[in-house]
């Protein structure tokens, strides 16, 4: 028996941009801050133990860890068998699905122009890319029952592609 499933999974990195570069600096900034006022605190009181204020550092370690990578972003594009799946991935930790749709329903596909598309009105749109500004984003817009009409923009590799192809109505393929 020959198994005909279709599967096929991308997985794109955003590029971080100069503000969540910055946001980040700050972050790490405001803990080095926090702890040189923990040191500068220690000196002049010595009854303060440096254990009694240990575990309060940590926590602050900790959670400026958690937000500083919270702020590193992936996205991965499933299709399996027609549908294609596509997933916010935070920091490696925590995934969410953005929108799952039947690649035979999808109203339009190809290339993504951003003039094109500028006057269009979309329902919702979700940019699950590596930066707007790539050169290589494709495009799909489908109809999904609780978004509405969805303009998905993404990036692609020609597997990706081939194995979207056969799913899409006549006319849409690229």
């Amino acid at each position: 028996m020959k198994n005909n499933d279709i599967f096929c999974e991308y997985m794109v990195c955003r590029k971080p941009t100069a503000r969540v570069l910055a946001l980040k600096a700050v972050m790490i900034l405001m803990f080095l801050v926090i702890t040189a006022c923990y040191i500068v605190l220690l000196v002049p009181f010595p009854s303060l133990k440096l254990l009694s204020l240990a575990p309060v550092w940590a926590i602050l370690l900790v959670v400026t860890y958690y937000m500083v990578t919270s702020l590193n972003v992936e996205y991965e594009y499933t299709v399996t068998n027609g549908e294609m799946d596509v997933d916010k991935i935070i920091a490696k930790r925590r995934r969410n699905r953005l929108i799952t749709f039947h690649l035979s329903e999808a109203e339009a596909f190809g290339r993504y122009l951003p003039q094109k598309h500028s006057r269009n009105r979309y329902q919702k749109t979700i940019v699950a890319c590596d930066r707007n500004a790539s050169t290589q984003l494709w495009f799909c817009v489908a109809r999904v029952p609780d978004k509405g009409s969805t303009l998905v923009i993404f990036n692609a590799t020609q597997k990706l592609l081939d194995s979207m192809t056969p799913f899409l109505r006549p006319g849409l393929g690229f």
